[in-house]
């Protein structure tokens, strides 16, 4: 007795006859960039599971080179106030945009950090914004040399 030809039911060996030619799934989303660079994605050979037939062409996974996540980045570089080591000028108000590649680690270091101080930095400051740009991280004002500032960007979707 034969079976249907439909692969949750199919047992291969009832049914010599019945062949289904496997089919990839999607691909998965890439794993996060590890420490050396490197993601992989999957897929699996289950759309249709081959029946009586060679498995999928092709490779389950991919790997390819990455940056951002775990991925050590050489790129650094130095913000300072306008005049500096002198005094900046009065009434300045400079924004610092930084771009990186999305799933990028951040981390602002200071190695020098001197404002006027007021207790709620109502005056003069530096203020770190997240990428939506209205997202405050950090408001630091004082003469206190703050502590690193790590943050994560957003991967697109």
């Amino acid at each position: 007795m034969f079976e249907d030809c439909v692969p949750e039911w199919t047992n291969p060996s009832k049914n010599p006859d019945c062949v289904l030619i496997g089919g990839w799934t999607v691909w998965s989303q890439p794993t996060t960039c590890s420490n050396s660079c490197k993601s992989t994605r999957t897929r699996t050979c289950t759309n249709p599971m081959p029946i009586n037939s060679k498995e999928c062409e092709g490779q389950g996974s991919e790997t390819s080179a990455c940056n951002g996540g775990d991925c050590p980045s050489t790129t650094s570089g130095t913000i300072q106030s306008t005049n500096f080591p002198s005094n900046y000028p009065d009434k300045e108000d400079t924004t610092f945009p930084i771009v990186v590649v999305a799933g990028s680690t951040i981390t602002l270091t200071f190695t020098d950090f001197d404002l006027e101080p007021e207790a709620a930095c109502g005056y003069d400051y530096v203020k770190v914004l997240d990428t939506d740009g209205v997202t405050q991280l950090k408001k630091l004002c004082g003469s206190s040399l703050p502590s690193p500032i790590n943050r994560v960007t957003k991967y697109e979707d």
